[in-house]
C-alpha cells in the first residue's frame, strides 16, 4: 500500500486487499437484517434522504475520490455507516457543521492496522488538511491466506469475532487455512494487541506530522478509546482526541450498528476538538 501514488494504484491495491470493497456496487439493502426495517426507518429518517449503498470505482461508499479535500475519514463499517443513509453518517454531518469536502475510506470489517495502510496509500495521492480515524476493536487483523489445495490462490481475510468465512462463498476454498489460524490469533494476549495498536497510532501521528496533516483519532469501542486516552498523554503528542461517545445512543437499520443520532454525537465531538 505504501507504494501507491495514484488513484489507479489505489484501485488496484484495494481490489487485492479488501475483497469486501465492491466497486460500483449499487443496491438498497446489504444485509437481510435490514429488509424488515426498510419502511420503518424510511419514515423515521426521512430527513436524511435516500438510503442506498452506492460504491465508487475504487469500492468505497463515497463519490469518486477527490484529490484535494478538507478531510479524509478512515475506519470500519461504522465509518462506512452500515444501516445508515450516507447523509446521516458522522463524516457528512461533520462536513455540514464545519464546511468543506471529504473522502470516506471506511471499509466494512476493517482493522486498526489497515486504517494506517489506507492512510499511507491515500496520503500519497490525495492532498488533505486533516485525517479522522474511528477505530474498531483491537482484535481484528487482516492477513492473506492460501487456498486449502495450495494452488496459489491467495485471498485476504479479516480475522474478527464473527466467523463469516464459514458461510461466505468467496472463502469456500480457504476455510481450512483460515480456521487453522483463527483460534491461535484470538489466544494472543491483550498486551500484544494494545502494543500493535500503539505502534499504529504513533505511525499515523508521525506521517501526519511529516505531511502537515491534522490528525484526529477516536474509537467507538471503549477499550480502544481508553487506550487512546493513555497514548494521547505521551509527551510531544500532536494528534487530537475527541470526547467519548457511547455507541448505544440509537441503532441503525440493520439492528447492529449505531444510528444517525450516534453519528451526530460523534460528529459534534470531533468538531469540538478542531
Amino acid at each position: 500500500m505504501a507504494h501507491v501514488r495514484s488513484i489507479e494504484d489505489l484501485r488496484r491495491e484495494v481490489g487485492i486487499r479488501y475483497p469486501q470493497a465492491k466497486p460500483h456496487m449499487n443496491q438498497t439493502n446489504v444485509s437481510r437484517a435490514e429488509e424488515p426495517n426498510v419502511d420503518q426507518f424510511a419514515r423515521m429518517w426521512s430527513e436524511w434522504g435516500e438510503h442506498t449503498y452506492q460504491h465508487n470505482s475504487v469500492g468505497f461508499r463515497s463519490h469518486e475520490p477527490l484529490l484535494h479535500v478538507d478531510t479524509c475519514y478512515y475506519g470500519c463499517s461504522q465509518t462506512y455507516a452500515m444501516g445508515v443513509p450516507v447523509a446521516g453518517r458522522y463524516g457528512e454531518q461533520l462536513d455540514s457543521m464545519i464546511g468543506g469536502v471529504s473522502n470516506n475510506f471506511g471499509i466494512c470489517g476493517n482493522s486498526i492496522d489497515e486504517t494506517l495502510q489506507l492512510f499511507m496509500a491515500t496520503s500519497n495521492c490525495i492532498q488533505m488538511k486533516r485525517a479522522v480515524f474511528n477505530f474498531p476493536d483491537i482484535s481484528r487483523h487482516i492477513a492473506p491466506f492460501s487456498d486449502d489445495d495450495n494452488t496459489g490462490r491467495t485471498l485476504y481475510y479479516n480475522l474478527m469475532f464473527t466467523k463469516h468465512y464459514m458461510t461466505d462463498p468467496l472463502y469456500k476454498n480457504h476455510r481450512q487455512s483460515i480456521d487453522a489460524v483463527y483460534d491461535a490469533h484470538f489466544r494472543l494476549p491483550a498486551d500484544y494487541m494494545f502494543d500493535r495498536m500503539r505502534n499504529t497510532v504513533q505511525l499515523i501521528a508521525y506521517i501526519g506530522a511529516l505531511k502537515g496533516i491534522d490528525i484526529v483519532m477516536t474509537s467507538w469501542t471503549q477499550h480502544c478509546y481508553e487506550a487512546l486516552m493513555v497514548f494521547n498523554r505521551y509527551p510531544g503528542t500532536t494528534w487530537r482526541l475527541p470526547s467519548w461517545v457511547s455507541p448505544l445512543i440509537d441503532i441503525a437499520r440493520d439492528d447492529l450498528h449505531f444510528g444517525v443520532q450516534t453519528h451526530k454525537a460523534i460528529a459534534e465531538s470531533i468538531r469540538d476538538v478542531l
